[in-house]
């Protein structure tokens, strides 16, 4: 192992032991654990509550009793049905423009827009089956060899009107699940690393430890173990949210499944955490290194917060959404990147080729930053008593 290899893994280690044994990490670290929770416990809970009612249509020849099945198949469901008649001609149009949910034509055949729900599935199916069975039975001529028919008297058959995307609703949630995740921990964990450079200058014990470690082994090794620390805490963020949904499941969320998202987009949204981390970590390190006291900390610490907002602001406007042309300009730039480009992946959105341009773009600006935060924390780590200019602190580094 060469000497700067060893001084990085030593720094390393020990931002990993000393961070992690600091109150500031382990209160966070409980009130996220407490929030996601709490969450996923509070959508549980009030989910459904005050829902729209789901609208059904009906055309074509149906059973007379259809409509009073479809709002009793609905309170067992617990949704509020209402159910609208609609001429065959006019079943696409309406579905389209959103006048219905759902339209049950001749009584067995179930047209939707993108697919049904689980609930719709359950509401339509019963009621059908209902009515086709008061149907038999009012002819009065059920024998025994109609149990069969009665117990099953009809196949529904579900169609729909463009190809949906069966695992869309799970996209949607890890989407902004992710976003929220990749928000908080690049900028907590960046803040941590400018935090811990300025205690050190503040301490002055920067002076001892820059005499024996090489600058860009001593900045490198912060930046790597205190992201140690984050992916560490992601993983932990995860295990809490994935254990409150087996213990508490949510009766809103019964069609969600994750595995349908694929592997390969779960690990994407763990690469664009770790170059995400990468970049903002050294550009806090950078401006840590320019402020002497922890005071002065804010007034610098507010810059990669406000190039990381408008990515965090257009994740949660496009994650319901298409992505549109500004969502896919700004999956390409790099500090944006690593928040808008896993939305466009866990949606299946991006192409090779823009994931490609778009992780040479991040690693490109990385290790620009981080040449410039080098050569500012070389420049400014020994210079207490104030702020210093970038420009001087740049002069600084070849004196």
């Amino acid at each position: 192992m060469s000497s700067r290899r060893k001084q990085v893994r030593i720094i390393a280690l020990r931002e990993i032991l000393e961070r992690g044994r600091s109150k500031v990490f382990r209160i966070s670290m409980v009130v996220m654990v407490l929030l996601i929770v709490g969450g996923i416990v509070a959508f549980s809970v009030f989910a459904g509550q005050g829902s729209d009612p789901i609208t059904i249509g009906i055309s074509g020849e149906t059973p007379p009793s259809l409509s009073d099945e479809l709002v009793a198949a609905g309170e067992v469901a617990d949704q509020d049905v209402e159910v609208v008649s609609l001429a065959e001609a006019d079943v696409e149009s309406e579905l389209e423009s959103g006048v219905v949910d759902v339209v049950v034509v001749d009584g067995m055949t179930v047209v939707t827009q993108g697919g049904a729900s689980s609930t719709v599935e359950f509401i339509t199916s019963a009621a059908i089956r209902a009515a086709a069975i008061r149907e038999l039975v009012a002819t009065g001529e059920v024998s025994a060899e109609d149990v069969e028919t009665i117990v099953n008297p009809v196949t529904v058959v579900y169609e729909q009107v463009e190809e949906g995307d069966p695992a869309e609703d799970a996209k949607a949630v890890v989407s902004w699940i992710a976003a929220i995740l990749l928000f908080t921990t690049i900028l907590m964990f960046g803040q941590f690393v400018a935090m811990g450079i300025v205690e050190e200058k503040q301490n002055r014990v920067v002076e001892v430890v820059i005499s024996r470690v090489e600058t860009s082994s001593l900045l490198i090794g912060k930046v790597l173990g205190i992201g140690a620390l984050g992916l560490a805490q992601v993983g932990v963020f995860v295990l809490a949210g994935v254990v409150t949904l087996l213990v508490v499941p949510t009766a809103d969320l019964p069609d969600i499944d994750i595995t349908a998202i694929g592997i390969p987009a779960l690990l994407w949204v763990l690469v664009w955490f770790i170059l995400g981390y990468l970049l903002y970590s050294f550009l806090y390190a950078g401006l840590g290194a320019t402020v002497s006291r922890q005071e002065e900390l804010q007034g610098v610490a507010y810059i990669p917060a406000m190039l990381l907002m408008p990515a965090y602001f257009l994740t949660s406007v496009l994650v319901g959404s298409e992505i549109g042309t500004l969502g896919r300009v700004a999956s390409l730039v790099p500090f944006w990147s690593p928040i808008v480009m896993p939305l466009r992946i866990t949606k299946g959105d991006a192409a090779v080729w823009e994931i490609v341009l778009s992780l040479v773009l991040i690693i490109a600006t990385t290790v620009a930053i981080v040449a410039l935060a080098t050569r500012v924390y070389r420049g400014a780590a020994l210079r207490t008593g104030g702020k210093v200019k970038l420009s001087e602190a740049i002069r600084s580094a070849d004196a």
